[in-house]
């Protein structure tokens, strides 16, 4: 992905990398990334290590009750 520009210091840098705010750092966007996070959160939208499998699948105990209540 990177080419020529792996064995720069900036490259190696990015291949270091381990999270969006740590490569938007190393162009000088660190504070645009933090203000994005803000923007995103203040709209009600998760990151990555706020979403997991079980919030999209229905509870069990709920559907019953739902079933139930609709009869």
């Amino acid at each position: 992905m990177l080419k020529e520009l792996q064995e720069t210091p900036r490259g190696k840098k990015f291949l270091e990398c381990q999270t969006l705010e740590q490569i938007c750092s190393i162009w000088n966007l660190g504070e645009y990334c933090r203000q994005k996070q803000i923007e995103f959160q203040s709209k009600g939208m998760l990151g990555r290590r706020q979403v997991c499998p079980d919030m999209f699948s229905p509870n069990p105990k709920n559907s019953k009750r739902m079933m139930i209540s609709r009869k």
